[in-house]
């Protein structure tokens, strides 16, 4: 009798064993899956927070860059010198002969998280 006893509870064991490897087996599938999701989302944040702009300032009455208009971002197909070229057509047409920002200072800027905020050229209206 004890004999048939010990077999069941071994058997009761493997079983259990049994699903605790399944268990393993399918958490560590879902961390590797979780892996590769962080990895995707690391590269993708990566080339948001690394890529360049380029915006438009005007020099207000305090000397300060004040308010802008448009921000110019560099994507994968865009370089550094086509996104400054973007902001310089910009300000040829919305300011170079506007009237609100007549007989004004305004700076061209290219920002990077690696070098910062740059002042390319200062333009006047």
């Amino acid at each position: 009798m004890k004999s048939k006893k010990k077999d069941g509870n071994q058997a009761k064991n493997e079983y259990k064993i049994q699903c605790m490897e399944l268990s393993i087996a399918k958490i560590e599938e879902t961390v590797n899956e979780i892996k590769k999701y962080i990895s995707r989302t690391r590269s993708t944040l990566d080339a948001h927070i690394n890529r360049q702009y380029s915006e438009i300032r005007v020099i207000e009455r305090d000397g300060e860059w004040g308010d802008y208009s448009g921000t110019f971002y560099v994507n994968d197909e865009e370089e550094q010198a086509m996104v400054l070229q973007k902001a310089k057509e910009h300000f040829k047409t919305y300011f170079e002969d506007g009237i609100h920002h007549n007989d004004k200072k305004l700076g061209l800027f290219l920002f990077s998280p690696r070098s910062g905020k740059r002042l390319i050229e200062e333009m006047k209206t």
